[in-house]
C-alpha cells in the first residue's frame, strides 16, 4: 500500500499540522453545534478532502465512543471510506461544474438520509463551478434542509463568490514549516524502517512544497533501495539538479558569461534533470541573497526567472524559456536594454560593446557643470534606441541596480529635450528618480548623445508587457536561425 494511503488520518485528532482547525472542529462536534456549510481552503496535499471525510464519519458514525471520534468500523464509516455511502455524496467540481449537476443536487438534497444522521455533500475544487452553478448552489445554502451539511473544498478560495463565502464557515489550511515536514517524514521513515539521513529528508520536504501527501509520495519513491538514502541518491533517483549547479549558474550570470551559462543549462538538460526544479533552486538562492542585503538587480533576475517558470508549461522544450531569461539578464536587449549577437554555429556569444558616440563637445566641456552643458542644443533627430545599450553599459559601471532597472524599461522616444521612458513598477520609477540617479543618467546621456536631456519616467506595465512579447519573438526567431544553420 502506498504510504500516503497507509498514513492518511482517520480521526481529527491525528490530523497533522492543522491544530487550529482540529481544535475548532472537535469542539463543534462535541457540543453538537454542526453547521450546515463549511469551506476548507488551502494548498493541495494538506488534508482538506481527508478532513471532510473524517467530519462526515464523525457526524454519521453509528457506534462512536466520542462525538468527535468515528469508530471506522460501523456500516456508515465503512461505506464512507469506500465511497459507497448513500448519505455522503462526493462531487468533483472540476468535472461536474455545470448548472445541471447543481440542479440535480438541489433536487436530491430534500430527501432525508437513509442510514446516517445527516446527508452530507462534499464538493471538491468548488472554485471550478460556473457562475450559473454557484447561483444555483447559493439558493440551497440560503435555505438548507435541517438534515443537510455541505463541505466545500478548494485550493483557490479567491475565486469563490462572496455570496457563497458569507454562508459557510471557512477554515484555512496552512503549509507546514520545512522543519515540521522533515519531522513528519522522519517519523514515518522510522515506522517503515527506511534508512534516510536528514539532508535527504530536507530535500524531499522542499520538493513537496509544504504538502504532506506529496512528501509521502516522494519518500515512497526514493525508498526503493537497500542502502541508506542520502542527498545524492535523492537527487539521482528523482532527476533533480543540485544546489551546486544552481550556484554555478548564478556565478556565471554575475560574470556576464553567456557561453558558460548556456553550457551549464545544456549540462543540466542532458543529464535528464528537471529544468523547473533547476529554476526553483536558482530563484530560492537569489532570494536568500536579496534578503541578506544583495543588490536590487537580483529582483529583476528573479522576475525574469519566474516568467520562464510560467512559460515552461507552454514551451516545446523546457530549456527555451530559461535560455531566453538568461539572454535578458546577461545582455541588454535592443530597444529595452541590450543587443544580442547570434552566430551560426550553435554558439551565442555576448556582443562586443559598440564604440560610444563621440560627443559634440570636447572632453573638457563634458566634464563641466551640467548647467553649462545644458546650453548644448539637443539633436531631435537622434535615435536613442540605437545607442541605448551603450548608455546602459556606462551606467552599469557606476550603478548596477540602476542599469538593471533601466535595462528592462521601454524607451518611448525623445521629445524636445526629454527622454521618455516607461517602466513596469512604481518602485522602479521611485529608484530611478532619486536625484543622484537622475544626475548620473543625464550625465551619461550627455556623454553619449552630445546634448543635455532630461529623463522622464512613466509607469506603464502594459507597454512593458508588449515590449517583452516582441523581444521574446525576436529571440525565438534568432534562436531558430541558429539551429537551422547547424
Amino acid at each position: 500500500m502506498a504510504l500516503y494511503h497507509k498514513y492518511r488520518p482517520q480521526t481529527l485528532q491525528s490530523l497533522a499540522g492543522q491544530e487550529h482547525i482540529r481544535e475548532i472542529l472537535i469542539n463543534t462536534l462535541e457540543s453538537d453545534r454542526v453547521g450546515h456549510g463549511y469551506l476548507l481552503a488551502g494548498p493541495r496535499g494538506l488534508g482538506k478532502t481527508t478532513t471532510a471525510r473524517i467530519l462526515a464519519k464523525a457526524i454519521n458514525c453509528q457506534h462512536k465512543a466520542s462525538k468527535s471520534v468515528p469508530c471506522n468500523n460501523c456500516q456508515s464509516c465503512q461505506e464512507i471510506a469506500l465511497g459507497s455511502s448513500l448519505d455522503v455524496i462526493e462531487i468533483d467540481a472540476a468535472s461536474n461544474r455545470g448548472i445541471d449537476e447543481i440542479r440535480e443536487l438541489r433536487d436530491k438534497v430534500r430527501f432525508a438520509p437513509t442510514v446516517g444522521v445527516k446527508k452530507i455533500y462534499i464538493i471538491d475544487e468548488v472554485h471550478m463551478l460556473t457562475k450559473e452553478a454557484f447561483n444555483a448552489l447559493l439558493k440551497t445554502l440560503e435555505e438548507p434542509p435541517s438534515h443537510a451539511v455541505f463541505i466545500l473544498a478548494t485550493t483557490e478560495a479567491h475565486k469563490i463568490p462572496d455570496t457563497i463565502l458569507s454562508r459557510v464557515q471557512r477554515f484555512d489550511f496552512r503549509r507546514p514549516e520545512i522543519a515540521d515536514l522533515v519531522a513528519y517524514l522522519s517519523a514515518i521513515a522510522r515506522q517503515e524502517k527506511v534508512p534516510i539521513d536528514e539532508p535527504a529528508l530536507t530535500q524531499l520536504s522542499h520538493m513537496a512544497g509544504g504538502s504532506y501527501r506529496d512528501g509521502l509520495v516522494l519518500l515512497d519513491q526514493v525508498a526503493g533501495t537497500s542502502k541508506k538514502i542520502n542527498l545524492e541518491w535523492v537527487l539521482e533517483s528523482l532527476g533533480l539538479p543540485s544546489l551546486a549547479e544552481a550556484n554555478k549558474l548564478i556565478k556565471a550570470l554575475q560574470a556576464n558569461d553567456l557561453t558558460e551559462t548556456l553550457a551549464i543549462i545544456d549540462e543540466v538538460a542532458k543529464g535528464g534533470r528537471s529544468i523547473s526544479h533547476f529554476i526553483d533552486l536558482i530563484i530560492l538562492e537569489l532570494r536568500k541573497c536579496l534578503r541578506l542585503g544583495g543588490d536590487l538587480c537580483l529582483a529583476h533576475w528573479i522576475e525574469e526567472l519566474l516568467v520562464a517558470l510560467e512559460q515552461i508549461k507552454h514551451s516545446p522544450d523546457p530549456t527555451i524559456p530559461l535560455e531566453l531569461a538568461v539572454y535578458k539578464i546577461v545582455q541588454p536587449v535592443k530597444s529595452g536594454g541590450s543587443d544580442i549577437s547570434v552566430k551560426k554555429k550553435a554558439q551565442i556569444q555576448v556582443a562586443k560593446p559598440k564604440p560610444l558616440i563621440q560627443p559634440k563637445s570636447s572632453p573638457s566641456q563634458i566634464n563641466c557643470d551640467l548647467s553649462q552643458s545644458a546650453k548644448t542644443t539637443p539633436d531631435l533627430g537622434v535615435d536613442i534606441h540605437k545607442h541605448w545599450s551603450a548608455i546602459i553599459r556606462e551606467i552599469k559601471k557606476e550603478n548596477v541596480t540602476l542599469a538593471s532597472f533601466l535595462q528592462s524599461a521601454n524607451i518611448v522616444d525623445i521629445q524636445a529635450s526629454d527622454v521618455k521612458v516607461c517602466v513596469k513598477y512604481q518602485f522602479y520609477k521611485d529608484l530611478i528618480e532619486q536625484p543622484k540617479n537622475l544626475r548620473l543618467v543625464e550625465k551619461i546621456l550627455l556623454q553619449n548623445l552630445g546634448a543635455q536631456f532630461n529623463l522622464k519616467i512613466k509607469v506603464d506595465p502594459q507597454k512593458i508587457i508588449e515590449q517583452e512579447k516582441k523581444q521574446d519573438n525576436e529571440l525565438l526567431s534568432k534562436v531558430s536561425e541558429v539551429f537551422e544553420g547547424i
